[in-house]
């Protein structure tokens, strides 16, 4: 590649802001550290990090060093919740973290050429102030401008939304899809879903490009996340997800283990583990509280680390992934890279993901859900058999592949 060739920067300030305040990640974050990890193994590819800073003069972009970036999300910047003093230190901790990265000088030093590509992995792109600073330097450094849109669910899926999140993402989301060269996407559905939602809009739908993700965790390890010493159970069903909110659909498995244990007995049910960042809403946690017996079947793990994670994935019986919506779904081809079989919804871009390979049910029908799951606990053969075929069949995508097509999507020419 020449050295006039196009530089794809990262916009990497999703990743600083997630990792001075939390060391564990997310889907979001898993999949920005392993795209930019698996960009920089590429040949020939030109890359720079930056970050967006809003300063008393308005929102700017600095460059970003990337073994400082790895510090910081190696928790060099770590904000621990519920320290004492917590307004002075993060206050004194957000300083430090802006210096950690953002080398000291005037703004907009990242030096973008004309012909560069700005890329957004997260969802800084939600910021009004930042899509003004992109719409200029379009207009004036003529770069281009690339945004990943992880899913549309505040328009296709309301209720599980608050309705202020939805009125900001609907301006949020016309404004970036107008202003970006290419949408980025990781699902058909979610493309397809992009496309009805500018048509029912009256919005022009914008160029998008598929992104096959890859599976697998970072490839360099965090830290371990503090931990309550919360240990696993010799036998267990693993859903990992965040433990929040109604679209991750934690009550119906909660309804589907209480009919499980009614049926056979709790000497013979394996536990239901729950691992992810969060807290259980209202109507789980009241569940629970009100049923001795479920409460004692039914563990969530909110502050448990990568190692945590890689053990539950090796030991599980199988996992679950009962969501009402997905624009893809990390934790299903992660659970079949491990090897497991998983009994998930068939909504949204699951089936994409795991293909015939998995069992799904309807995550609004809990006799459905108990069929399916009831079978892959209790039916050892089947589930023998279901479990020798990922062996034979599935092969897991890798980032540096996906990172290879991102490249080439991006310089393309047009």
């Amino acid at each position: 590649m020449t050295a006039d060739a196009p530089r794809i920067w990262f916009e990497v300030g999703f990743l600083i802001d997630h990792f001075t305040s939390d060391l564990r990640s997310n889907g979001i974050q898993r999949v920005g550290l392993e795209l930019l990890r698996s960009v920089r193994e590429l040949d020939d590819v030109r890359i720079g990090l930056c970050r967006f800073v809003v300063r008393p003069g308005g929102t700017h972009l600095e460059p970003v060093d990337y073994s400082r970036l790895e510090a910081v999300c190696a928790g060099a910047a770590y904000i621990p919740k519920g320290w004492p003093r917590w307004k002075d230190w993060i206050r004194k901790t957000a300083r430090n973290a802006v210096s950690l990265v953002v080398p000291k000088g005037p703004a907009d030093r990242a030096g973008m050429a004309p012909g560069d590509i700005l890329l957004m992995i997260g969802t800084d792109w939600s910021e009004a102030g930042i899509r003004a600073w992109v719409r200029t330097a379009r207009a004036e450094r003529r770069i281009r401008f690339a945004a990943m849109i992880h899913d549309v669910i505040p328009f296709t899926h309301p209720r599980l939304v608050a309705p202020i999140f939805l009125r900001n993402f609907t301006r949020n989301f016309h404004e970036t899809a107008a202003l970006a060269d290419t949408v980025l996407v990781s699902s058909q559905f979610t493309a397809a879903q992009i496309a009805t939602v500018c048509q029912d809009w009256g919005w022009p739908t914008p160029r998008m490009a598929r992104i096959h993700f890859g599976a697998g965790f970072v490839s360099a390890d965090l830290p371990a996340a503090a931990t309550t010493g919360a240990k696993l159970p010799e036998s267990f069903v693993l859903f990992v997800s965040s433990i929040e909110g109604l679209r991750k659909n934690h009550i119906q498995l909660v309804r589907v283990w209480r009919k499980l244990l009614d049926r056979h007995g709790a000497a013979t049910v394996p536990s239901l583990v729950f691992i992810g960042t969060g807290r259980l809403v209202d109507g789980v946690a009241a569940a629970l509280r009100a049923d001795p017996e479920l409460r004692e079947k039914v563990i969530a793990i909110s502050d448990g680390s990568e190692e945590l994670l890689r053990e539950a994935y090796r030991n599980c019986l199988l996992t679950v992934y009962p969501s009402l919506v997905e624009g893809w779904g990390l934790p299903v081809a992660e659970a079949l890279t491990f090897g497991k079989f998983c009994v998930a919804s068939n909504r949204g871009s699951l089936p994409e993901v795991a293909g015939d390979l998995i069992d799904y049910f309807d995550p609004d029908d809990d006799d459905d859900a108990l069929t399916l799951i009831e079978r892959a606990i209790f039916d050892a053969a089947y589930r023998r058999a279901r479990t020798a075929r990922i062996a034979a069949e599935f092969h897991p995508p890798s980032w540096r592949d996906c990172a290879s097509q991102l490249v080439a999507v991006l310089t393309r020419e047009g």
